[in-house]
């Protein structure tokens, strides 16, 4: 007995078959691809900026530790 059911053949042939993007496949692969690039683009910046800000706080709290040691 087999575990293949009618559908299984229907499924393989849609699997193996060509695929051609519709214009509206390819706009909307566009937008999401678009949409993907700003995300990384935003965690790059954001990154950078958590970066900047942690030596920033660091040069800070030094002259502070200065500051209160020379009181």
């Amino acid at each position: 007995m087999s575990d293949l059911n009618k559908f299984d053949t229907q499924v393989h042939i849609e699997e193996t078959s060509t695929y051609e993007p519709t214009a509206q496949d390819l706009a909307e692969f566009s937008v999401w691809a678009h949409e993907m690039d700003m995300e990384e683009a935003n965690a790059e910046c954001q990154a950078e900026a958590d970066a900047e800000w942690d030596e920033h706080w660091d040069e800070l709290d030094i002259e502070l530790e200065n500051f209160i040691w020379e009181m």
